[in-house]
């Protein structure tokens, strides 16, 4: 299957967490389609797990859903970060209280239909 061409990119909002801009992508047939992309970046995400192999979670309120939510803690790397290592320590710091010992699991997209951010996960112990 081929991969669509970039035949244009437009920003259309420069934010203070994001921006956003709509791609127009081409295919072999001539066709094409336009796509939504948000612009946030690089973020980092603990799992942090105490001395009795409890998960520990963050409560915060989120506008967009109106709700409080139960969330690992996680953030966007700094410029200052000398590290995604670092940025994890940092958040854990910000966020717990906490500092622990790190190990990167893995990372993932966080929702790549519409986004460009990684995520890169770590577990943290030792808390």
């Amino acid at each position: 299957m081929d991969i669509p061409q970039v035949v244009s990119s437009d920003r259309i909002f420069d934010g203070k967490m994001i921006n956003v801009r709509v791609d127009r992508l081409g295919l072999p047939d001539g066709t094409s389609y336009a796509r939504e992309i948000v612009e946030y970046g690089v973020a980092v995400v603990l799992v942090p797990v105490d001395a009795d192999g409890r998960l520990l979670m963050v409560r915060q309120y989120r506008h967009p859903t109106g709700a409080w939510l139960l969330e690992l803690p996680a953030g966007g790397v700094d410029a200052t970060d000398a590290s995604f290592e670092a940025a994890a320590q940092r958040e854990l710091r910000e966020e717990t209280g906490h500092r622990g010992t790190l190990t990167r699991i893995g990372g993932m997209y966080l929702a790549p239909g519409y986004s460009e951010e990684y995520q890169h996960i770590y577990a943290a112990t030792g808390l």
